[in-house]
């Protein structure tokens, strides 16, 4: 929770250095925060910025939060459970809780006046846990019964990868929403999803419309008449 926070406090202090910043440097730039699924039932929390340049490329940082089963659990793993009276309660599954940091860079594609396409590629720094199961003959007994498997953990940081491309709606010039599918690839686990984020920012039409809609209007037919006459 705490690099959640760290980072949603270096988001908002950007904020006025993107809006000090000169109109035709940035096409968009919006914080976006939402939350998904991931492979091996995993859910995502996800926090980020994102820059539209004039020239059509994008940059951001993200971070990631994913929950998700570890890729070595057993087949046949089965949680622990402990009965309250009569009411038995899983301990559920170990999670990975992968943790990423993300810095990307991409291409911006613009679908009409308020719909846009992005797609991404960048560098991570991942943390998460990493898991060693061994078989558990200890069955327990009433109220505990521990799990079929005994195992170990321990937290790992690696460099990794991530993709993603994204889907866009702007809902007014500040407020919008995306849907998207991302892929993380380290050595600590690489799961694939699908996102939905919520945006806040500055989403002006981009420069591509903007330049259509600055064209001269061409001249009536009556203009061009009375050029002929002259």
């Amino acid at each position: 929770m705490k690099p959640l926070l760290h980072l949603l406090l270096l988001l908002l202090l950007s904020v006025p250095a993107l809006s000090q910043t000169d109109k035709t440097t940035f096409q968009k730039w919006y914080l976006d925060f939402g939350g998904g699924t991931a492979s091996r039932a995993g859910t995502l929390t996800a926090v980020g910025l994102r820059t539209v340049l004039s020239n059509n490329w994008t940059f951001g940082l993200a971070y990631d939060n994913i929950s998700m089963d570890p890729k070595n659990l057993p087949a046949g793993y089965h949680p622990g459970v402990i009965v309250i009276i009569i009411i038995p309660i899983s301990e559920g599954n170990p999670s990975v809780d992968m943790n990423a940091f993300s810095f990307t860079a991409g291409k911006f594609f613009p679908l009409g006046r308020r719909f846009w396409c992005t797609t991404d590629a960048g560098l991570s720094v991942v943390n998460g846990k990493v898991f060693q199961f061994q078989p558990n003959k200890d069955r327990g007994g009433y109220p505990a019964y521990p799990s079929n498997y005994t195992y170990t953990e321990e937290r790992k940081t690696t460099i990794g990868g991530l993709l993603k491309a994204e889907v866009a709606w702007a809902f007014s010039g500040i407020v919008g929403m995306s849907a998207g599918a991302f892929a993380h690839l380290n050595g600590v686990q690489s799961p694939v999803g699908f996102s939905m984020k919520l945006l806040l920012g500055s989403l002006r039409k981009d420069a591509v419309w903007e330049s259509k809609k600055a064209r001269p209007a061409k001249p009536s037919l009556s203009q061009e008449a009375q050029l002929a006459l002259w």
